[in-house]
């Protein structure tokens, strides 16, 4: 019964993207994606229509469920129904899509891309977490990679310059820009740490008001990751072509 309405939520959900097209911003990464995804959603809402999952929503049930904009009835089989049926009758839509790609297992990036192909790319690190199916670190940094690998001609990879691993997928794809706190397209500096909360600063923001930078929080995970945790990612994204320039005043 669970293998049926996944398939059929992924169906129902694949149908929608195809109606609607919206632009889809995909996020991976062994830590920071759920703040990433905050991070690039409060940021993006300010210009477009967007929709990300309240929670971390980043399974083969999750993404679809977001993309419908509708929440798990859980074990409710007339939930379900009611869910499908609903799912029917979808008037509107966002423009943009901000999703959560998460790798339990091999090939669960590839499903995900499969559902919900992205325009944009973010990666955020990688690191030994929930890595216990995969055969080394170096198995799980490929797997994350497959959301690189599928972008369009037209896309844009973002990696986190300060992990080397995700450093090196620049080779995959023709179009990259990379953060962090070294020599980076955009670079953090003036990272002050308040424990456990730091606020950070970036230079080349363009058309970004600097003072509207300190608005921005970030929980610290570890050393060199506060930039993996999603501030960055909204800058470059703000600033793509491929999705306008937008202002904040």
């Amino acid at each position: 019964m669970k293998k049926f309405i996944i398939s059929l939520l992924q169906k129902r959900a694949k149908v929608v993207l195809d109606k609607f097209k919206p632009r889809v911003v995909a996020i991976t990464g062994s830590v920071g994606k759920t703040s990433a995804k905050q991070a690039i959603a409060l940021v993006l809402s300010t210009k477009y229509k967007i929709r990300t999952a309240e929670k971390n929503f980043n399974n083969e049930i999750g993404v679809p469920l977001t993309i419908l904009g509708m929440k798990s009835p859980g074990r409710n089989p007339f939930g379900w129904l009611t869910l499908f049926w609903k799912s029917y009758f979808i008037k509107t839509y966002p423009e943009m899509l901000i999703l959560e790609y998460g790798a339990d297992h091999p090939g669960d990036i590839k499903n995900l891309c499969d559902l919900a192909s992205p325009d944009v790319a973010i990666i955020t690190g990688i690191s030994p977490v929930h890595a216990e199916f995969f055969k080394d670190i170096d198995h799980l940094a490929d797997e994350k990679s497959e959301i690189i690998k599928r972008l369009p001609d037209n896309g844009v990879a973002i990696l986190n310059g300060d992990d080397k691993r995700v450093l090196t997928m620049q080779t995959l794809y023709q179009s990259f820009m990379t953060y962090g706190t070294k020599e980076t397209d955009i670079q953090a500096d003036e990272i002050i740490e308040i424990c456990p909360i730091i606020m950070l600063n970036a230079k080349d923001t363009n058309e970004i008001d600097k003072t509207h930078l300190y608005d921005y929080y970030f929980s610290w995970r570890e050393q060199g990751s506060a930039i993996s945790l999603g501030y960055a990612h909204s800058i470059i994204i703000l600033t793509n072509p491929m999705l306008n320039t937008i202002k904040i005043l």
